[in-house]
């Protein structure tokens, strides 16, 4: 490589490769190869422009040169007096082989540099030592070392010139191609013209040493020569997955990816079932499935992508106040890329949602997933603008269209086949309660069909990746409130596009965005049992009984729902909110609240929770600049009031605010509050049940631990469908660690006969009994209103009569907290009750199951709360 490069050079490398950042994880995994042994650089496409530019990065981050590049001749670029020391070298190299230059470079322990291939130009020529046995060389350079001698590292590179954030659709090469070589593999005039164009956008990329001891030993006895085309092979392949991970995988045109979903074998069996049943022609349902597919699929646009990047900027520039994003987890999912398609499932609280892992893939150099979408949101003209995007739609319900689903099931597969990034949300709608829904198994259950199927191969290779996105403030806030209060959904469309320009006028807070570790789909379906075997080797799979794997399915979505719960960050809003609601007073003084957020923070470190960075300062307490800022959000909409303090003459050192300040709540804006409190709520759910089952039992002096489990457990399985509670641990192991943690804070004290609250310690255990009380409420509404259930009733009438009784409890005290009056609770309180039985459900209509008694329903959920509630 050039060392010393001329003024024209230098000139050169300061007005355009400065621009360019090589990574400095990838120079740090440069230098450990070469602490190891000799590195041999790979790059797959024979460039001038490459090599120059790694010239100048290796001289910046005094990485090792190359003495060696098959095909590069560089003494033209010396200095003057260079070139003419170099004529009689030059003359001399040109009778040595290129084979016998690598040779020598390597055995005196210094690095080279190999070409994988040349560009593939109408006019183009093979340079002189381009082509020859290198790899083979190093082989037999490798076997004279041997297994203890110094290993050869191969290292691979790749220079993405103004790589777009996804890779044309094409079908075949284009004139241009044909004349200039392909974008990815460009001849000497379009590497010149991509390079001057897109140098400020580029990236380097540097993939995983690969061990030339270890692959030898793992291929076993083989002629170099086949040893070679391997290597080759996977050196390519290491290449293309880095590639894969910031451009995704070779594109196909979306009417190619149609079509071959219409021939793909599964659907053409299915659809002649369906025809049979239907009594159809064969001409009418292939018309169908063509125009399903067409409403279906996706057509990601290069130039939708360089479009929306800087509006997007723009948009969330002036929405919120900053994007938190956990890094190493993000680092964890782009390793997880190389591996195979992720498939990643987000939370979904917002319809920002569909746009901001795009947005944040984009700034990280990841390739952006198709994005499942309900069909709601295709309207025009955001539809077009969404499927350019790597938006596919889906329509709410697939019932009364066989064919509909199997179109719908077949292209999940091809996407997974053809190893394309897939999200979508396994709580199907979004969350209206701010806490995570329960899951709905339709896409991941066609992800793991996809899985199970005999050419699934790229399907198990999957990451599925669960990702927690966070808002301080969600912009549907007043849309929710007004459905908990039992109004009806509105339906998207141009009228509420056009509305929604109002919020670029609103700030919203922190964005938070949290990374669970991926799950390699195949292993963890064969773990869940949903395989009856498998051979890795040979890609074969065989499934396991239909309940088997639909069981295995079901617990990977709740493992998918615990893990978005486990990294979801508690914001300063949410902390303020459960702080705000937990005593179920109307107001609360600066002191006290500051005292109780301080101590629900420490209960979530206690659990494990992770924290908003804005949430701690740096010492690691409360920050209280972020808390007032999220007194001040809530504030400004109205959702508390902030009454003047100041007569006690106590003032708060850090903010100045005066302590005995007051906070009060107004009743209306109680279920917007809980909104916020439910972002973190899983984190305070153990030790909630047990604060609440021992506050309900303290009224009778000391508890046993077994009367106290017994009474958790209660609880526990009372609010089933409103939790997600750890995944693989047993109820009993739980409520053990519960109290020993609860213990070991000095909450709970514990005597010959049982335990019970520590001195001063009944307030503590108040606040968190206060995060669920509002639920068991919810339930005990409901059980009141089965009391006066005397005729068959459909869900909604059911929920109508519920809440309309919700708003007389509360008005007459019966019911303290005005968050327990909303409808999602309602509907879930309805699951439950079908789901214990007390319900039965016949034509669409409810009823009492015979011999079940209301009042008894009531009056046990009742003596579940607290004297006080």
């Amino acid at each position: 490589m050039i060392e010393r490069p001329g003024p024209v050079l230098r000139w050169f490398f300061g007005r355009f490769f400065k621009q360019i950042d090589f990574p400095k994880e990838g120079a740090e995994k440069i230098r450990r190869a070469a602490e190891r042994g000799t590195v041999v650089y790979v790059v797959k496409t024979l460039s001038y422009i490459d090599y120059l530019y790694f010239s100048y990065a290796f001289l910046k981050y005094a990485l090792p040169l190359s003495r060696f590049a098959n095909g590069v001749k560089t003494l033209m670029m010396q200095p003057l007096g260079k070139i003419l020391r170099g004529a009689l070298r030059l003359w001399r190299e040109r009778r040595t082989s290129s084979v016998a230059e690598l040779s020598e470079v390597v055995r005196q322990g210094e690095s080279a540099l190999l070409f994988l291939k040349r560009p593939h130009t109408l006019f183009g020529w093979e340079p002189v030592g381009f082509r020859g046995a290198h790899v083979e060389e190093l082989i037999r350079i490798q076997r004279e070392r041997g297994q203890t001698g110094k290993p050869i590292l191969f290292v691979p590179l790749t220079l993405l010139w103004g790589s777009p954030a996804v890779r044309a659709a094409r079908s075949r090469r284009g004139l241009v191609d044909l004349i200039f070589g392909e974008r990815e593999a460009p001849g000497r005039v379009r590497a010149m013209y991509t390079f001057f164009s897109d140098y400020k956008e580029s990236q380097v990329l540097v993939g995983e040493p690969l061990e030339l001891p270890k692959f030898l030993a793992d291929e076993g006895d083989a002629p170099d020569e086949v040893l070679a085309r391997r290597l080759r092979w996977q050196l390519g392949g290491r290449l293309e997955s880095e590639v894969r991970v910031v451009l995704g995988p070779p594109r196909k045109n979306v009417r190619r990816i149609q079509e071959e979903v219409l021939r793909s074998r599964r659907l053409v069996a299915e659809a002649k079932e369906i025809e049979q049943a239907e009594k159809s022609t064969p001409k009418q349902i292939e018309k169908r499935a063509r125009a399903q597919l067409k409403e279906i699929a996706a057509d990601p646009k290069p130039w939708m992508f360089g479009v929306s990047r800087p509006i997007m900027s723009w948009v969330f520039r002036k929405i919120f106040d900053g994007i938190e994003i956990d890094v190493e987890g993000l680092e964890k999912v782009r390793a997880a890329a190389r591996k195979g398609p992720l498939v990643i499932v987000p939370s979904h609280k917002s319809h920002i949602d569909y746009l901001v892992l795009s947005y944040v893939f984009l700034l990280n150099d990841l390739v952006p997933p198709l994005v499942a979408a309900g069909a709601n949101l295709s309207f025009w003209p955001l539809g077009f603008f969404f499927r350019r995007g790597g938006a596919f739609f889906l329509r709410r319900t697939f019932r009364g269209d066989k064919l509909y689903g199997a179109v719908f099931r077949a292209y999940v597969r091809k996407l997974l086949r053809e190893s394309f990034n897939v999200e979508f949300f396994i709580e199907g709608g979004r969350s209206r309660t701010g806490k995570l829904l329960a899951p709905k198994l339709g896409l991941l259950g066609m992800v793991v069909e996809a899985a199970l199927d005999d050419d699934g191969a790229h399907a198990r290779k999957a990451q599925v990746v669960p990702i927690s996105i966070g808002y301080e403030k969600v912009i549907e806030e007043k849309s929710y409130a007004k459905e908990a209060a039992g109004g009806e959904k509105k339906k998207e469309d141009m009228k509420g596009l056009l509305k929604a320009t109002r919020v670029l006028g609103a700030r919203y807070g922190r964005l938070n965005i949290q990374f669970d570790d991926p799950l390699p789909l195949g292993p963890t379906l064969r773990e869940y049992g949903a395989m009856a075997a498998w051979d890795e080797g040979e890609n074969l799979v065989v499934p396991a009984e239909e309940e088997q794997w639909k069981a295995a399915t079901m617990r990977l979505a709740h493992r998918v729902v615990y893990g978005i719960n486990r990294v979801t960050a508690v914001t300063p809003t949410a902390l303020t909110a459960a702080a705000l609601l937990a005593t179920g007073r109307r107001g609360i003084v600066r002191r006290e609240l500051l005292a109780q957020a301080k101590f629900l923070m420490e209960r979530a470190q206690a659990v494990g929770g992770r924290l908003s960075a804005a949430l701690v300062d740096h010492k690691g307490a409360l920050d209280v600049e972020a808390f007032d800022r999220a007194i001040e959000l809530l504030a400004r909409d109205g959702d508390i009031e902030v009454r003047a303090g100041g007569a006690s003459g106590a003032f708060d050192i850090k903010s100045g605010r005066p302590l005995d300040e007051i906070y009060t709540v107004p009743d209306e804006r109680r279920p917007r509050l809980a909104y916020y409190r439910n972002n973190a709520i899983h984190l305070f759910v153990a030790d909630g049940l047990v604060a609440l089952a021992l506050g309900g039992a303290a009224k009778h002096g000391l508890v046993a631990v077994d009367d106290l489990r017994q009474r958790t457990l209660r609880v526990s399985r009372l609010l089933k469908l409103e939790f997600t509670y750890r995944v693989g641990e047993t109820f009993e192991t739980i409520f053990d660690q519960t109290l020993a943690g609860l213990q070991a804070a000095g909450l709970i004290g514990t005597a010959t006969h049982g335990v019970h609250p520590a001195p001063g310690a009944v307030p503590r255990l108040a606040l968190l009994a206060g995060q669920v009380t509002d639920f068991v409420e919810s339930y005990l509404i409901a059980a009141r209103a089965l009391e006066a259930l005397t005729s068959p009733t459909s869900d909604k009438d059911l929920v109508r009569r519920i809440h309309d009784l919700g708003e007389k409890m509360f008005f007459t005290g019966e019911v303290r907290r005005r968050e327990a009056c909303v409808r999602a609770s309602y509907v879930n309180a309805i699951a439950y009750f079908k789901e214990r039985g007390a319900l039965v459900e016949k034509d669409k209509k409810l009823s009492l199951a015979p011999g079940v008694d209301a009042r008894r329903i009531a009056t046990e959920i009742a003596d579940l709360l607290p004297p006080s509630s």
